[in-house]
């Protein structure tokens, strides 16, 4: 990975953006991994060193790993016996071996352990529930892995979320919006089947495309781009501002119907947030195609 500075930031900030402690290890697909699209993984493994990123990309990684960082240095196993902090475990599917790392597990009864996971986000990431199957299933890999060395767990996880942007007058307004900075929510996880189930399926694909030229490789699907909802604006010609947004377009046209004829509908197609995150975007076809059609900030 290539880095460039175009910011011109000094190079102690330079150099604590471009920091990457995480355990890479040749032959193991991670959790991570594993969860990222298909078409991504491949492109990172053909490509990686002649990929290019600016470091100020990397500055939303920086916060997350700062406030991990923080929790880890704690050190609870040293005064707690019913914690344990930061293990990675193994195991083999598929002839593949996978990885993850938890963030903690606690002890729940004298069996069973229950996963933690610390998430740094944005309130609204919690609010429209945009990442809460990544998370379930993030939790459900570890769990199994967990259980393929032995552990009995837990079929409920734990998320504590750190809100990057949380503001206290937001939380006056709204009920739905977080009362708090941080936020500790129950998440029931897949079975040990559907877990396993799912790790098969997403191990074949990835063996698959490995064999496959890249301008034939699968296209990320439309559930893993974290595409903003599109919505629909009834306008009025010569006026900037929407009369309205909907969800749905038949409520904007139900809406046209009572107004002249210099209103029209316009589709605001939500923009796709993945890519300005994926370090393979520069080399990605599919990127250049959504980028061209101004679906991609």
């Amino acid at each position: 990975m290539r880095y460039t500075n175009r910011n011109k930031y000094p190079f102690y900030v330079e150099e604590w953006l471009k920091r990457d402690d995480y355990d890479y290890e040749p032959n193991v697909l991670s959790a991570t991994r594993l969860l990222a699209p298909v078409r991504q993984t491949i492109l990172l493994e053909r490509f990686g060193e002649y990929l290019e990123t600016d470091v100020a990309d990397a500055i939303a990684k920086r916060y997350g790993t700062a406030i991990h960082d923080s929790f880890e240095r704690m050190r609870y196993e040293e005064s707690h016996e019913n914690i344990v902090q930061e293990k990675r475990k193994y195991a083999n599917v598929s002839d593949q071996m996978i990885s993850g790392k938890f963030d903690m597990i606690v002890r729940k009864d004298d069996t069973t352990w229950k996963i933690v996971d610390i998430k740094s986000t944005s309130v609204w990431t919690h609010i429209y529930e945009s990442r809460l199957e990544d998370y379930r299933l993030q939790l459900s890999i570890l769990a199994y892995l967990l259980a393929e060395n032995e552990y009995a767990v837990s079929p409920f996880g734990e998320i504590v979320y750190v809100f990057t942007d949380w503001k206290a007058s937001d939380a006056r307004k709204s009920a739905n919006y977080p009362s708090e900075r941080i936020l500790v929510e129950e998440v029931e996880l897949l079975s040990p089947e559907a877990t396993h189930d799912w790790l098969v399926k997403r191990i074949g694909l990835i063996q698959h495309y490995r064999t496959v030229e890249t301008d034939k490789l699968l296209d990320c699907p439309e559930d893993e781009l974290w595409r903003d909802k599109t919505k629909w604006a009834v306008r009025k010609e010569g006026v900037e501002r929407a009369v309205r947004v909907f969800e749905t377009e038949a409520e904007a046209e139900e809406l046209l119907k009572t107004k002249d004829k210099r209103h029209y509908v316009e589709k605001r197609t939500g923009y796709v947030r993945r890519c300005k995150y994926c370090d393979a975007s520069n080399v990605c076809t599919q990127y250049k195609r959504m980028r061209d059609r101004g679906e991609v900030e």
